[in-house]
């Protein structure tokens, strides 16, 4: 059983077909006429070198206190029978 009790549900690729589940849903998508991107939208808005944001720790949260709790009970229901000393653990 997955979180809740609920039965967990796992996509699978066929591995005749090379595609994945995901493809199933895109099934007669043919996607845009024409590329909708001009070279300005893969421009950053800080151009600043990497190594100068990166050179120090910095430890964020990404999501809200809700989400994060959500997130750790839903790790212990799926994770939480890993056994202690196991390459998982």
């Amino acid at each position: 059983p997955g979180f809740g009790g609920e039965p967990t549900r796992v996509p699978t690729a066929d591995r005749r077909g090379g595609a994945s589940i995901v493809g199933l849903s895109l099934r007669g998508w043919e996607g845009p006429g024409a590329w909708p991107y001009v070279a300005g939208d893969f421009s950053r808005e800080d151009e600043a070198d990497d190594a100068i944001k990166y050179a120090s720790p910095s430890f964020a949260s990404h999501v809200d206190a809700a989400a994060s709790a959500s997130l750790t009970q839903a790790y212990s229901a799926y994770f939480g029978s890993v056994a202690a000393g196991s390459p998982l653990a």
